[in-house]
């Protein structure tokens, strides 16, 4: 997450419930806080300091986070074409495959009543050299709703 435009970490003042002051620093364009206590004799008119606003920090906390779950994203989205797609291509992953659909007589493990079309990852601990009984046969419509699963 980039800094706003108009970054400035300044004296703010917290009324905290029992009437006491306290003395942060925070954007108030952006909302970015410095929690940390700050003595009141380092500021003098304390009382012409604006409010600590914790609505603006809440929505800074929730832009950092937003920006955190699009980086994952776009990560997830170059592994899987740089990495996970070329395996899937790849000789190994092909016997793999048929090793576990012939070990599943080709009938999916999810609902046990289509055939199997897939091989899902139970887990992705040990992609690129997982075991056998880490992969599963599955029919396309319970891959997807087993995908769903694990995205959400």
């Amino acid at each position: 997450m980039t800094k706003c435009i108009k970054h400035e970490m300044i004296f703010v003042k917290r009324i905290k419930s029992d009437g006491n002051i306290l003395l942060n620093k925070q954007c108030l364009y952006c909302g970015e806080a410095d929690k940390r206590a700050y003595k009141l004799i380092e500021v003098p008119n304390i009382l012409m300091l604006p409010l600590y606003d914790d609505s603006l920090f809440e929505m800074y906390l929730e832009n950092k986070r937003f920006a955190y779950d699009q980086e994952k994203e776009k990560e997830r989205n170059e592994w899987f074409k740089n990495e996970y797609e070329p395996y899937l291509n790849s000789d190994l992953w092909k016997r793999k495959r048929l090793a576990v659909l012939k070990r599943d007589n080709y009938l999916c493990q999810a609902c046990l009543t289509l055939p199997a079309t897939q091989v899902h990852h139970l887990s992705y601990r040990h992609v690129f050299n997982e075991p056998l009984f880490d992969l599963v046969s599955v029919c396309n419509q319970c891959h997807d709703k087993i995908t769903q699963l694990d995205r959400s």
